[in-house]
């Protein structure tokens, strides 16, 4: 990937005939900081090159009350979500870098829980005080 001005290939492969496309996986949640530090590394040595996301829950928007949840996790693996909004999430990645190229929804689930919270005892309206 990248400039390859007379780079050699170690194998080529005869694909006369075939179609080839790039791999893409729908509806995951794995492009948030992982162990392996780069984002998408485990899936493109699985031929996913595409990965979109956001059903549900989502990277962004985030709070520090959920950011706050997700602590134990980071500080394990030395990681940090150091955004809050999509803006923020892209740039961690121009910064980071990815392995694969990512798309992703804002997930209804993570809108009412960066306005409602997530721990709640009891299901309740967005407009109604914590």
């Amino acid at each position: 990937m990248g400039f390859l001005r007379g780079a050699q290939a170690r194998e080529t492969l005869d694909v006369s005939g075939l179609i080839v496309a790039p791999g893409s996986s729908t509806c995951s949640a794995s492009p948030r900081p992982t162990p392996d530090r780069q984002p998408g590394l485990s899936k493109i040595t699985q031929g996913i090159t595409t990965e979109v996301t956001g059903e549900g829950g989502s990277v962004a928007p985030l709070t520090d009350a959920l950011v706050a949840l997700d602590s134990e996790f980071m500080k394990k693996y030395h990681l940090s979500e150091d955004w809050r909004d999509l803006d923020g999430y892209f740039a961690h990645l121009a910064r980071t870098s990815s392995a694969i190229n990512i798309a992703t929804f804002v997930g209804a689930t993570q809108v009412r829980a960066a306005v409602v919270g997530s721990r709640i005892a009891a299901p309740r309206p967005p407009s109604s005080p914590i």
